[in-house]
């Protein structure tokens, strides 16, 4: 299942080099933010499954923030509004959290989509990378109601 990051990772690809690039030169600039406007843009939180085989997209008002220092970064991100799953559509809301330090890293997010025909669906995830990038947590639930 992607997540809301895989559908905005290729700008954060290239902000994180800009930013690196950016605040290399200046002595002791350690820290830096950036903050995205997700307000209109077609997100893809990933696939429904076992609920719908659809991905949900959710396009409406959301954020992203990303900060980052020489102790690791974190990043948040929200998007809320009409959510789209193949015929199906209803209102959607779905939070990323992403935090980095020594290498490591802890991903956790949450999508709820209230479908007009009535189904509620629930999704929330945990996984956590090691310093090796290797995955040691893997954990997502998902509710169809």
């Amino acid at each position: 299942m992607r997540s809301i990051r895989y559908a905005i990772m290729p700008a954060f690809a290239g902000l994180a080099a800009a930013l690196a690039l950016a605040f290399a030169p200046a002595a002791g600039a350690t820290t830096g933010q950036q903050i995205t406007d997700l307000t209109g843009i077609p997100v893809d939180v990933g696939s429904l499954a076992p609920c719908l085989p659809f991905d949900l997209v959710i396009t409406g008002n959301g954020h992203d923030h990303f900060v980052f220092s020489n102790a690791g970064f974190h990043e948040n991100a929200t998007v809320e509004g009409t959510g789209v799953a193949g015929p199906y559509s209803g209102h959607a809301e779905a939070w990323f959290t992403s935090n980095g330090k020594n290498g490591a890293q802890v991903d956790t997010f949450k999508a709820m989509l209230q479908l007009t025909q009535g189904t509620k669906i629930q999704q929330t995830g945990t996984f956590v990378l090691n310093a090796n990038g290797v995955p040691v947590v893997g954990n997502l639930k998902v509710s169809c109601s």
